[in-house]
C-alpha cells in the first residue's frame, strides 16, 4: 500500500483537518495510471498532498483468472490533529 503523505506545513500551521478520498488507476504491474479527488477534505493543500504523493506508491493489482489487468481503486487519507 502507500503511507501518508506528510501534512502541508500550511494546514499544519492553521490546523486543517478532513477526509480525502481519492480514485487511482492502477496498472497491472501496480504502479498509479492516474489519481482524482473523489471526496475533497475541503482544504486545497490537503488534497494536493495526496494528489502528489499517491503516484509514487505501489498497489496491489486487480487478478482476474490469474492475470493482472487495469482497475480502479480508492484509498481515504484522513488528516487529524492528535
Amino acid at each position: 500500500m502507500c503511507d501518508k503523505p506528510a501534512w502541508p506545513k500550511t494546514s499544519l500551521r492553521n490546523e486543517e483537518t478532513g477526509v480525502a478520498t481519492y480514485n487511482i488507476k492502477v496498472a497491472p504491474n501496480g504502479r498509479v495510471l492516474d489519481v482524482k479527488v473523489a471526496r475533497s477534505t475541503g482544504f486545497k493543500d490537503l488534497d494536493k498532498a495526496g494528489l502528489d504523493h499517491l503516484p509514487s506508491c505501489l498497489f496491489r493489482p486487480t487478478v482476474i483468472r490469474g492475470v493482472a489487468v487495469q482497475s480502479f481503486q480508492s484509498i481515504q487519507y484522513v488528516w487529524t490533529l492528535d
